[in-house]
């Protein structure tokens, strides 16, 4: 089966990829609340965890991205992550340059100007994220006014 085929069997909704670099295998325990919290104040949204292994080639994790269909890419990053996360995220954005990434995470936090800098980033997150996650999603879905801020992006 095709990537493109198993997309197309994706249920319906806006689709929110959450990702995050590790080293050793590690739960993102933040990642697991902001998606609970997406899925709580925006019924049918779909959120997928995708773990980026130190191991993992940066084109395959933007093929298994973009099989899932994503409207939206977050990006969790901590400081020493930050330069290993780099051809992830330039990969994912020349497979899917439409799509909006967000990085957070206390890459975000201690170093705003740098991340928003990097070529495939497009939001960042300072602070807790709950909050601004589910402001963007509502601006892309065309449920807010695009030129509106949201706080702690």
């Amino acid at each position: 089966m095709s990537a493109s085929e198993r997309a197309v069997d994706l249920p319906s909704g806006f689709g929110l990829v959450l990702a995050f670099y590790y080293r050793d295998p590690a739960y993102a325990l933040g990642l697991a609340t902001l998606s609970a919290y997406a899925k709580r104040a925006i019924p049918g949204v779909r959120v997928h965890l995708a773990p980026i292994s130190q191991h993992d080639d940066a084109a395959t994790v933007a093929a298994r991205v973009r099989e899932l269909a994503p409207d939206l890419i977050g990006i969790s990053a901590m400081s020493p992550t930050w330069l290993p996360l780099d051809p992830h995220l330039r990969a994912m954005k020349s497979l899917l340059p439409d799509v909006p990434i967000l990085v957070g995470g206390y890459q975000a936090i201690v170093s705003a100007d740098e991340t928003i800098a990097h070529p495939a980033v497009d939001h960042v997150c300072v602070g807790d994220g709950e909050e601004p996650i589910v402001g963007l999603i509502r601006r892309l879905r065309g449920e807010s006014d695009a030129d509106a801020p949201i706080p702690g992006l």
